[in-house]
């Protein structure tokens, strides 16, 4: 095999190692999107419930001891999750180097950002209900529509990717030099 052989072959490689990359942080971004759509119905009859904070909680605790879903136990859990999926596409979006201005604007805040990753390790490291890094964020009511928009650019982001691949990906080895 010549050199030039050689150098083909790695910038082929480097070329499915991208691609593969791009579309399993796409398949991240369905997930979340999938989990964050999947909360309409309950969001729903909860509005049209009129219940306070108060009875959502005593109808989580409740729903709990039963251990049967009820809508505030199933937007907790979804939203949990949620959260947790944006957060890995996060992770890795950061450790494969993608970039994008609205995307990257979102992720300048710091606080935000490690609130979610904190969030993320609690739930899926089945800590107390009552962990820090859970009440953290609970109590962040901007939380969830900085979340929306991070989806929604990631979203834009990928959508704009896969329609034109190829460049994307000749942008991206040149920028990272790979």
């Amino acid at each position: 095999m010549t050199k030039a052989d050689r150098t083909k072959e790695a910038q082929l490689a480097a070329v499915e190692r991208i691609g593969k990359r791009a579309i399993s942080l796409t398949i991240g971004v369905l997930r979340a999107k999938t989990l964050r759509e999947s909360l309409q119905p309950a969001l729903e009859r909860l509005a049209e419930g009129g219940r306070t904070d108060d009875d959502l909680r005593t109808e989580a605790a409740d729903s709990a001891l039963k251990v049967e879903p009820a809508d505030a136990s199933r937007l907790d859990s979804l939203y949990a999750f949620y959260l947790g999926a944006l957060y890995a596409v996060v992770e890795k979006w950061r450790q494969w180097t993608f970039t994008d201005g609205a995307v990257d604007a979102l992720l300048a805040d710091a606080e935000r950002v490690k609130l979610l990753k904190q969030h993320r390790h609690a739930i899926f490291h089945a800590d107390h209900y009552d962990h820090k890094d859970l009440v953290a964020l609970a109590e962040r009511h901007d939380m969830i529509p900085w979340a929306d928009e991070l989806q929604a650019a990631l979203v834009r982001f990928f959508a704009a990717w896969h329609e034109n691949a190829n460049s994307h990906v000749r942008e991206h080895l040149k920028r990272t030099g790979a």
